[in-house]
């Protein structure tokens, strides 16, 4: 079998018991993976309720995932969303994606509940479950740190850990899994965190017609003025999507009361970048790079002489986390979070970062905090 394993994890987490089974041939040929996989494998389970213990958390790649193809190291995490009772997944891509795969997996599957914090450790084609209590309570960015000798980490953190219905799993290289709440179940688990370390190969029938078809496709990367355009989203990230939005009259304004939000030049992908010299970044193995990240210090001074600063110097001071410098070190953070908050709330000044810069290091989702 070329691109798939054909094999998957299974972890009890109530038993402590770890053993790896076949999935079916079929299944990946009808559902191929990542999402298709993990939704199908959800079957017989999404009647029960979200934190019941034998609530499935599946971790599902793709055959593509941990070859050369681009944009292909990304994975779905599926289970049943606590925020809107129905299935859900998410797609996160990066290392950890591409360490998974390297364990020789298509999918992980996760059930029970550990009487205790617990991490998941996979080293190659080998799993455990080692004691977490001293991690849990951390925050992502402490958990991840500590756990960066076992490679690649998908982690909770507080929010996760105490229900919050929008909590995130959050990846160590800063990708989330967002909007539905799966790191509440994983916290219903006791599950602190997944480690992966493996760097298995993924089998190619036909080299030479992969790298083909590859360069087939990074032939129309480049040609699309989308991706890779001189006001594309390799250049300024999701924000180039900003003015797009604008010009069609399809930007979320005051809760969707309107349908252009004037000051959106404000955050828009040429905005950041001249603001904060956003420099680019991205998930591991994608080639448009559209993180946009390290902003210098006249990204600061700038931030620091506006409404945000002004509001939250006080919280700044008293020793807490600073939505500011969280801002300045993520300035380069997506459209979605863009249009979430300023034109939602109708504000076009720097404010909107004191939303979205508390939220994160709990491990709750950015996004969520700003519908009303």
């Amino acid at each position: 079998m070329h691109g798939w394993t054909g094999k998957i994890l299974n972890v009890d987490l109530t038993s402590g018991r770890i053993w790896r089974s076949n999935i079916p041939e079929h299944f990946l040929h009808e559902y191929l993976g990542g999402r298709g996989l993990g939704v199908r494998l959800m079957r017989g389970a999404y009647r029960l309720d979200t934190f019941d213990p034998d609530m499935p958390l599946i971790f599902a790649v793709g055959p593509l995932c941990g070859t050369q193809a681009p944009t292909a190291a990304r994975l779905a995490v599926v289970s049943r969303s606590p925020l809107t009772g129905t299935i859900y997944d998410c797609s996160a891509g990066g290392r950890f994606a591409w360490r998974l795969k390297g364990a020789g997996i298509d999918a992980l599957r996760i059930i029970g509940r550990s009487a205790t914090p617990t991490v998941l450790s996979i080293t190659g084609e080998t799993a455990e479950l080692l004691p977490a209590g001293d991690l849990w309570g951390k925050r992502v960015k402490e958990t991840v740190s500590l756990l960066s000798g076992r490679g690649s980490v998908a982690a909770i953190g507080p929010a996760g850990e105490n229900g919050v219905l929008f909590a995130n799993i959050m990846m160590g290289e800063g990708n989330s899994v967002g909007r539905g709440g799966l790191g509440a179940v994983m916290g219903a688990k006791g599950l602190k965190a997944i480690a992966v370390d493996a760097d298995a190969r993924t089998p190619l029938a036909d080299p030479a017609r992969f790298e083909h078809a590859r360069a087939d496709v990074m032939r129309l990367f480049r040609a699309s003025p989308v991706i890779f355009g001189e006001l594309g989203i390799a250049e300024f990230g999701t924000p180039a999507l900003v003015d797009l939005m604008r010009q069609r009259r399809m930007a979320p304004t005051e809760n969707f009361r309107k349908t252009v939000f004037a000051a959106s030049d404000n955050y828009s992908g040429p905005a950041i970048k001249r603001d904060f010299q956003a420099k680019k970044d991205g998930c591991y193995g994608c080639p448009i790079q559209c993180k946009k990240k390290h902003p210098t210090r006249r990204a600061s001074s700038r931030i620091r002489d506006g409404l945000a600063f002004r509001r939250t110097e006080r919280h700044c001071r008293s020793g807490g986390h600073c939505p500011v410098e969280h801002a300045l070190q993520r300035a380069g953070d997506g459209y979605d979070l863009g249009c979430r908050y300023p034109g939602r709330m109708g504000r076009g000044d720097w404010a909107f970062p004191r939303s979205r810069g508390a939220v994160p290091p709990a491990g709750s989702d950015r996004l969520s905090p700003g519908r009303r």
